[in-house]
């Protein structure tokens, strides 16, 4: 595990946009955090209660990483798992990006029913 002092390195290999995405969503209470990102344009951390403020396309991205994380789970799970984080993150995302996800989630439900 990456600790803080090593965001600099971390940074060079991968880009800043990339790492500053990494270390909001490694800091932010998930779900939770992340849907409120939407409503008051900051992230808080879920230690330290420091607030990053972040863009709406940010909120999107993290959501979106937030969605595939919460997919993942879904599939490994069987699809038994509880959906619920999965419903409330879609319709913060843009439309194309609710689509693919909303297909994604009913294709798969067809082919494992």
């Amino acid at each position: 595990m990456l600790d803080a002092r090593d965001r600099p390195a971390l940074r060079r290999r991968i880009g800043y946009d990339a790492e500053e995405l990494v270390y909001l969503f490694c800091r932010a209470r998930r779900p939770a955090g992340l849907i409120d990102a939407f409503g008051v344009g900051s992230i808080t951390d879920r230690e330290t209660k420091i607030a990053y403020k972040v863009s709406p396309e940010i909120a999107e991205r993290l959501a979106l990483i937030e969605c595939a994380n919460l997919y993942e789970q879904y599939m490994a799970a069987g699809l038994r798992s509880d959906r619920t984080a999965l419903d409330v993150l879609v319709p913060h995302l843009g439309a194309a990006w609710r689509l693919t996800l909303e297909a994604q989630l009913a294709g798969s439900r067809v082919a494992h029913d």
